[in-house]
């Protein structure tokens, strides 16, 4: 299903990059030039990661090298894109957002930090960091699955479980709700 998506993308791109206008017609319609398929080189990073799983029979587990880059890069994207905001009269660097039940999320470093450090064994622990980027955005659009799990480790507090779901993922968000608040906690992926 994705690597007809992926082809009409290289006939797209190709045609923009390659092909030639008919400037007689009223409606301009662009020929796609004759061509060798992509190499491997000329596919773009989502085309060879598509490419690579599809070779794999099952996944494997990211090398070291490659988790302690997605943590990295979770965590410089947080130091780049957590606005500013105030909490009180303190300034804070935070997401806020609503959820499709209509409860106002708090999204901060913190949320962030424990996904980083929770369930590195996972096999989709480097795919879980990229979605914790999107995490403010998907809160947003996922379904509320149980709006009362209880906390085992602080009994004052409940948890919201959402998930979102995508073409090939489910992606659990976990909220944390006390009296300070509504706080994006944790999150997970599975396959669907």
């Amino acid at each position: 299903m994705i690597k007809p998506l992926i082809c009409q993308l290289h006939f797209a791109i190709s045609c923009q990059r390659f092909g030639r206008h008919l400037p007689h017609r009223a409606v301009p319609v662009l020929i796609p030039p004759v061509f060798e398929p992509f190499k491997t080189n000329e596919l773009c990073a989502a085309c060879r990661l598509v490419h690579s799983l599809e070779k794999q029979k099952e996944p494997t587990p990211a090398s070291r090298s490659q988790v302690k880059r997605a943590q990295k890069g979770l965590e410089n994207w947080c130091k780049r894109n957590l606005p500013n905001d105030m909490d009180g009269k303190f300034p804070a660097k935070r997401f806020k957002v609503e959820t499709t039940d209509g409860v106002n999320v708090i999204v901060n470093r913190n949320f962030y930090k424990e996904t980083i450090n929770k369930y590195q064994d996972d096999i989709l622990y480097t795919l879980k960091l990229e979605y914790a980027k999107k995490a403010h955005d998907l809160i947003t659009k996922a379904t509320i699955t149980n709006p009362n799990e209880p906390s085992i480790d602080h009994p004052e507090e409940i948890f919201r479980v959402y998930d979102y779901v995508d073409e090939c993922y489910r992606v659990e968000m976990k909220v944390r709700c006390n009296r300070d608040g509504n706080y994006l906690h944790i999150l997970r992926v599975y396959k669907k």
